[in-house]
């Protein structure tokens, strides 16, 4: 399989469907197929969260290619991560740059946009919207939360 760097879309203009950039390249190198595969994790079964048996089936050609779509799962959980470390990186620079200048943390019309522009991806994915929209806004609270901090921190206390 192809390393996830050549699957991945741009981080920053996923809509556009480019393919990573160098920078973002370098840091998924090594996410081929199977780099996570050789965990062994409980899974978790029902919402009580006790520990399920092996969930794997009989037929040895069934259990190849269940391990090749948990492979592909955990390569795809990675650049998650990744994107949202970046995400992270790059928002806490729009904090910075806020308190630099005294803004506010929040930005309720760039938040309403984002989330209805979301919103139109997810559908358009075929993903449910308010499933997308839900997980935006954890992650948006994150940011306001790391930008109001930023601004509690920066010399000019600003808020």
């Amino acid at each position: 399989m192809w390393p996830v760097w050549k699957t991945v879309m741009h981080p920053f203009v996923p809509a556009l469907g480019r393919r990573a950039s160098p920078a973002w390249r370098l840091r998924c190198d090594g996410l081929e197929t199977g780099a996570m595969s050789g965990e062994k994790r409980p899974l978790v079964d029902g919402p009580a969260g006790e520990l399920a048996a092996d969930a794997s089936p009989a037929d040895p050609a069934a259990q190849e290619q269940l391990r090749a779509l948990r492979s592909s799962i955990d390569e795809v959980d990675a650049a998650l991560v990744r994107l949202l470390a970046e995400r992270f990186r790059i928002t806490r620079d729009v904090g910075v740059l806020k308190a630099a200048h005294g803004l506010p943390p929040t930005d309720l019309v760039r938040k309403h946009q984002q989330v209805d522009a979301l919103r139109r991806l997810a559908d358009e994915a075929g993903l449910d919207p308010d499933f997308c929209e839900q997980f935006v806004h954890f992650v948006m609270d994150e940011v306001i939360r790391n930008h109001v901090r930023i601004a509690e921190s920066h010399p000019s206390g600003s808020l």
